[in-house]
């Protein structure tokens, strides 16, 4: 049988130092639609889905344009409400 891995949740620091830019420079892209919004655990706290953040890695590594990371975020996201 095949197991299935839960998805690992990232906080804030450990978000901004894998991808290396700044908070504001985070939130400014989660704004213009080029990074995934981060997902609610209650309260105020808020984590990202280890695996977008790892697919914008991959798509930034790539050289995609900011469209092309516009379509990215937006597959990401409408995924996370399939699963609901």
């Amino acid at each position: 049988m095949s197991q299935v891995t839960p998805p690992r949740i990232e906080k804030n620091p450990e978000v901004r130092a894998r991808i290396g830019i700044s908070r504001s420079t985070l939130y400014r892209k989660i704004q213009e639609g080029t990074f995934p919004a981060p997902i609610s655990l209650g309260g105020r706290a808020t984590g990202w889905l280890d695996h977008e953040v790892t697919a914008w890695i991959n798509a930034m590594a790539a050289g995609k344009s900011d469209e092309d990371i516009r379509k990215l975020v937006k597959s990401l996201v409408a995924i996370r409400h399939e699963g609901v």
